[in-house]
Order: structure tokens, then C-alpha cells, then sequence
């Protein structure tokens, strides 16, 4: 795909011209016989000022330029609202941003901390450039575009709109996932601690299975079309808790159960299953429910965050996890070292205008809540929340951001994982880029003569000391809270001193910001335990961040930015403060629900 990009940029044509009015340069492009002048003749300089139009955002907007167009528009942003804002640059052609750059003569603005541009179509590195610079705005970047690049440059453009599009969905995704669940992730890790301790090495499994075809089983509307041909698979079986029991209806036990979800919702698709013994991967902060059940083996996976510092987990397997079950059952398939990597109701879409299989649906489990399992067309939630991309069976189809975010994940990872070979054999739902589409009873006939190892499960080497790492993790924390507690006195002083005095008292502002940056050190720092410190912050973080109150406006003057910083930092301290009260409170209420072996 980046290839045939690559060929279009190559394709266009381009002449740089002095503009007929002003002191300043103009851009030709030519494709296919079509030539145009994507910015002004006469006066580009004054059709800048003009694209740019009058809302700028605050501060901290991110600004987002397709294409350079000489800087120009660059240099109106800086110079309305400041050096010190953040710009990303997208010019397709680097011998084009390189003509461009020495006519203008400006390299430095390549060497600016808060400039980032880019040339080119790998588009990894570009969702990565989206990812370091945007995730944590809250969608606060404004997309400045002229026609001329979007029509000669279409597909790439398309592409990396599309990328956009993703990181935000995604961003807004972990937000209100670590908004909305932090407690109940810690909830969980607290019921588990004693599972991970006991828990199986997944190490032991990677590259295990070579050249055996792993299916990854998925609870899409077309699951029902081609269930009935598991019992003839050969391979490894991988199910989530909505796909286990219509498995284990066809008499099939699947060899690893995946779960990557910490709500009880998890554990309720799980249905009269939900005691079972099969092989089960989740997350430390996956469901306490479903980890108590399960009587088989247990994998828990590596993470970066909170739970792996506060149980003082020193190494374990680490999987990309993707943000559903399926993508993680795909990924522990690939760790494992299976080819292919088979897919089956990963519709990723509304087939049949279904929401999922009938076997796996809500209604199917006896949820009379839960709404209906069909949607009826040209209802409001498709009109308002869906779109429509390519359908394997040709076409459209439905789907949602969510789910298109999955799709777009999945194709990533079939592109990085150029050893596998990836088959969809859903037989409905999306075109999944990458992989090979043929039917599940092909798929069942072409690997019929497999012989399936045996699968064993491993105990690590070295137990780690679940009561004891605990004990030292909530040491820190209760020292955290105290290193809190004066930061934001010292930050309410910081507050007063804008608020009654004006900042005029300068020596003792200094000295109070120069506390202030010893503590936050401090609180960095935090023995090492740095992840700790980020989940509680991220916690923390929430509301303050999308609170105008706080967003540094173009037209506030120096002393209103100060104020405004002091009072978002006392703000944050503030509620750092109550968020690690809070925790601890709940750590001690969990341990002594769960009790201690």
C-alpha cells in the first residue's frame, strides 16, 4: 500500500514561481496531463493570512499543516500566537519541502523543538508523530489544508486523515478507559494478586507452535455461517468469553480462553461456562470474576502500568494488545510462533445489520436489557454514529469508529508480521487488508492433515512475594501523599501570591517555584515507582485538562498565563491529593475483603 502511495507522490509534477504582486512564492502542480496553481499567483502571502482564518485555538492547540506552502501560514500561527506553539508538518515530497526550505532560508524552523515535519508515506512513523504530539489534547489541534494538496496528493492525504482519525478514537478511547475504570482496574488487581502469583509463564510458549494454524474465534454476526466446521480443525483454538460456549456447544475445547476486560460483563458472557478449566489469558486488572472461576491454568500478561510496580512483578510475557479480545488472542497466536493465523466472526461490522452472532448475542444469553440484536436500517444509531466501508462479500457494509479502529489495528499488525500468513475466513463483515479471504471449510481442508502437539503449561522459576511487594508499594504511596499534601500548600501560596499580591512579590515567587520543582522531582522520582506516579496522575488528569478555565487563551497577557498555570498546578495537586487518599483507602478495603493467605 505505502508503495503504490509513494509511486502517486512521484507522480506529481511541481514549479516554483515568483507570485506576480508581492515579494513571496507560489507552487504549480502538475499530474496526468492537469496543471494548477494550488496557492495564489498574485498574492499568497494575503491568501495565508485568509486560510487561516480568525479562531486560534488557546495555547495549547496543535496545529496541523497538509502541506508547507513555504511556511507562510507557519509564520502567521507564530506570530498570532506565539513561538512556543505546537506545529506539525506534512509535505508528501522531500525534495519539494527541500526547494522549498532553501528559497524561503528556513532551516531553523526544522530545528524547533515544537516543529515537527515529516516527508514521505510511512505511515507508522506518521500515526507515531500523531500519537507523541496529540493524544492528550482532548482533540484541542486544528487541520489547516489547501485543496490544491488535497486534490493532487488525494490518496495520501486520505490516508493519513485516516490515521488521524484513529489516534483520536484511540486517545479518547484510553481516556475514558482509565477515567471510567481506574478503580475498578485497581479493584481487580487487588482479587488477583494471589492468581498472578501462582500464575503460569507464558515465555514458555513463544515460538512454541511453528507452522501450526492457530483460529482466533470472534463473536461477528457471520460466526454462524461456518461454526459447525471447528470440530474438523486441527489447530490451536482461541476464544473469548463470548465465543466459549458456542465452542464448546460444537464439542470443541478450545486451548486458551482470552480475556482482556475488566468489567463483569465478561464474565457474564461466560454464561454456565463460566466455571470452566481451560487455559486462560488475561491482564493483571482483568476481571476478578473470571479469574476466580477459571480452574485452569493462568497467564497474566506484562504491562507498563500501575499494577506491575504496585505487585512488584519483574518479568513476564508482553503481547500487543490491540484494545479488544480479539486482538489479543491474534497477538498471543503470533507469540506463539502459530502460521497461519486464521480468522473466523471477526466481522468487524454490522453484517446482516446484526451486532453479533446469534449464538453469542445478549439476547441469545437471556439479557432482556440489552437491546435487540438486529438493527433496524435507517435507524438514528446508524445514521448518526456508523459509516460504510468495503465488504469482503463486495459492496458495503457498516461499522462503527471503534470497530474500525480494531480493523486498522489488524491490518498494521498483518503488515508488520511479514513471516505469518493471515486468513479471514469470516465470510462476511469488512475487507481485512493483508489477509487472504477463503471460506472456513477451505481453510479446514487445506490444514486436515496437521498433527496438534501437545500443549503444556509451565510454572515460572521464581515466585515473587505478592503481601510483601504490596507492603513496600502502599510505603510509597503513603509517602506520596504526605510530598502531595505540601505541594499544594506550596501551590495555594503560589495562587495568593498572583491573587492578592499580583506577582509583584517576584523573589517570592521564585522561591515558591523553585520548591515547587524540587517536590515534583520528588514526586517523579518516587523510589523508582514511576508508573505508580502516572496512573494516579493520568486519574487525576481527567476533567483538569478539558476544563477551559485553565487553557492559556492567544490574547492573555504574560501575568494571566502565570496566574492561570498556578492555579491549574494547585488545581492538580489538589486532586492528585484526594486521588491517593482515595487509593489507598481502597487498596485496604480490597486486601481485607479478599483476605491475606
Amino acid at each position: 500500500m505505502e508503495q503504490n502511495v509513494k509511486d502517486s507522490i512521484e507522480q506529481v509534477k511541481y514549479k516554483i514561481e515568483s507570485a506576480k504582486k508581492e515579494k513571496a512564492y507560489t507552487l504549480v502542480f502538475e499530474k496526468e496531463g492537469q496543471k494548477k496553481y494550488i496557492m495564489s499567483k498574485y498574492t499568497p502571502l494575503k491568501e495565508s493570512k485568509e486560510l487561516l482564518g480568525s479562531d486560534l485555538g488557546n495555547k495549547e492547540t496543535v496545529w496541523i499543516f497538509f502541506g508547507f506552502a513555504f511556511g507562510y501560514m507557519v509564520d502567521e500561527v507564530f506570530e498570532k500566537c506565539g513561538e512556543d506553539i505546537s506545529i506539525i508538518i506534512i509535505e508528501p515530497s522531500e525534495a519539494l519541502l527541500l526547494e522549498q526550505i532553501d528559497k524561503t532560508h528556513k532551516e531553523d524552523l526544522l530545528r524547533k523543538e515544537n516543529v515537527t515535519v515529516y516527508t514521505g508515506s510511512q505511515y507508522r512513523e506518521i500515526k507515531r508523530i500523531f500519537v507523541n504530539n496529540i493524544l492528550c489534547k482532548e482533540n484541542n489541534f486544528k487541520v489547516i489544508t489547501r485543496n490544491g494538496y488535497l486534490e493532487f496528493y488525494r490518496e495520501y492525504y486520505t490516508q493519513v486523515t485516516k490515521i488521524l482519525n484513529e489516534v483520536v478514537t484511540d486517545s479518547i478511547i484510553q481516556n475514558n478507559t482509565f477515567e471510567r475504570f481506574g478503580s475498578l482496574f485497581l479493584k481487580n488487581v487487588i482479587h488477583n494478586r494471589y492468581a498472578i502469583q501462582e500464575g503460569y509463564d507464558l515465555t514458555y510458549h513463544k515460538n512454541k507452535y511453528k507452522n501450526i494454524p492457530a483460529l482466533i474465534v470472534s463473536g461477528g454476526p457471520s460466526l454462524s455461517k461456518n461454526i459447525k466446521w471447528i470440530s474438523r480443525f486441527k489447530g490451536l483454538i482461541f476464544t473469548g468469553g463470548r465465543t466459549l460456549t458456542p465452542v464448546l456447544q460444537q464439542g470443541v475445547k478450545p486451548d486458551f480462553l482470552v480475556s482482556a476486560d475488566a468489567q463483569d460483563v465478561t464474565y457474564e458472557t461466560l454464561r454456565e461456562n463460566a466455571y470452566n478449566d481451560v487455559p486462560l489469558i488475561t491482564i493483571n486488572q482483568g476481571n476478578a470474576k473470571v479469574v476466580a472461576a477459571n480452574k485452569g491454568p493462568k497467564y497474566f500478561l506484562e504491562d507498563d502500568g500501575f499494577s506491575k510496580e504496585f505487585l512488584g512483578i519483574q518479568k513476564s510475557a508482553r503481547l500487543s494488545m490491540g484494545g479488544s479480545v480479539a486482538t489479543l488472542c491474534i497477538s498471543a497466536a503470533q507469540y506463539m510462533g502459530c502460521n497461519p493465523i486464521i480468522l473466523i466472526g471477526q466481522d468487524l461490522a454490522f453484517t446482516d445489520m446484526k451486532r453479533h452472532a446469534d449464538e453469542c448475542s445478549n439476547e441469545y444469553l437471556g439479557d432482556k436489557n440489552s437491546g435487540k440484536n438486529k438493527i433496524e436500517v435507517g435507524e438514528d444509531y446508524i445514521a448518526s454514529r456508523c459509516k460504510q466501508i468495503k465488504s469482503v462479500e463486495g459492496g458495503k457494509v457498516w461499522t462503527t469508529d471503534v470497530l474500525l479502529n480494531y480493523l486498522r489495528w489488524i491490518e498494521g499488525f498483518i503488515e508488520l508480521c511479514t513471516e505469518n500468513e493471515f486468513i479471514n475466513a469470516t465470510e462476511g463483515g469488512a475487507w481485512i487488508q493483508g489477509a487472504v479471504h477463503k471460506t472456513f471449510e477451505e481453510v479446514v481442508n487445506q490444514f486436515s492433515n496437521i498433527n496438534k502437539p501437545r500443549i503444556q503449561h509451565i510454572k515460572p522459576d521464581n515466585k515473587i512475594n505478592i503481601d510483601q511487594n504490596i507492603e513496600e508499594s502502599m510505603n510509597i504511596l503513603d509517602s506520596l501523599r504526605k510530598v502531595v499534601k505540601q505541594a499544594e500548600r506550596l501551590a495555594k501560596q503560589l495562587v495568593d501570591e498572583y491573587t492578592i499580591h499580583k506577582g509583584l512579590r517576584e523573589k517570592k515567587v521564585i522561591k515558591i517555584l523553585k520548591q515547587l520543582d524540587e517536590i515534583d522531582d520528588e514526586i517523579k522520582s518516587c523510589s523508582g515507582k514511576k508508573n505508580i506516579v502516572d496512573f494516579l496522575f493520568t486519574t487525576a488528569y481527567g476533567e483538569l485538562e478539558r476544563n477551559k478555565k485553565y487553557q492559556q487563551n492567544i490574547s492573555d497577557t504574560k501575568f494571566k498565563q502565570d496566574k492561570k498555570i498556578a492555579e491549574y498546578n494547585y488545581a492538580v495537586y489538589k486532586e492528585l491529593g484526594k486521588v491517593v487518599v482515595e487509593a489507598i483507602k481502597l487498596i485496604n478495603k480490597e486486601m481485607e475483603l479478599s483476605g491475606k493467605k
